[in-house]
């Protein structure tokens, strides 16, 4: 049992050392090894899910991160990736009933929040999505410590949540130009104040 202990915790270095490098065949087969030693081991699926998730086969990623799920329930980042799994297969629902999931277990875990937007949007849900992504802003870390494809999403975000305002300017505009036309003799600043 020790000795398997053992041999399981040389093999998660490696396989970490190897993640590091970015030789991401290297990890995945390490990963498998470790899986035969230890079937549940949570980083293990995590990772191997991960992997067949870049190698787009999402299916076979699937059943990894639904086990990785039942090996470690607390890791909002492996809800995550599962719900990459049913985005890559176009199922919105599950997408988000695996969003949900994970922002439940933290709500501040930001990329899942940032995901929940993007689903909204593509859902044609843009209002939905605009508050989503400026809850994302407010919690968001530093744009220095994101990647870039990750500082791109976020771009995207500031984006949507400008177009929303832009939007809501322009309808609120309309419904209120015969009020203003109404009264278009008298000093209007304190009203035009009140719509800012």
């Amino acid at each position: 049992e020790a000795s398997q202990d053992a041999r399981v915790g040389a093999l998660v270095r490696g396989a970490l050392q190897y993640l590091h490098e970015r030789r991401l065949d290297e990890a995945a087969q390490i990963w498998d090894q470790v899986l035969q030693l230890a079937p549940n081991h949570p980083q293990a699926l995590f990772h191997l899910g991960q992997h067949w998730l870049y190698r787009k086969e999402p299916l076979t990623a699937r059943k990894l991160l639904e086990r990785a799920a039942v090996a470690d329930p607390q890791n909002p980042a492996v809800l995550l990736n599962l719900a990459f799994t049913y985005r890559a297969v176009g199922d919105n629902q599950n997408e988000m009933a695996a969003l949900t999931r994970s922002l439940a277990i933290d709500p501040y875990f930001f990329p899942a929040l940032l995901a929940k937007g993007m689903l909204l949007e593509r859902a044609g849900k843009p209002r939905a999505a605009a508050e989503t992504f400026k809850n994302v802003l407010t919690i968001a870390p530093p744009e220095d410590q994101l990647t870039g494809e990750m500082q791109r999403a976020m771009q995207h975000a500031r984006d949507a949540v400008e177009r929303n305002a832009r939007s809501f300017d322009d309808y609120l505009g309309a419904k209120l130009a015969a009020v203003e036309a109404q009264y278009a003799g008298d000093d209007l600043r304190r009203f035009a104040e009140c719509r800012e």
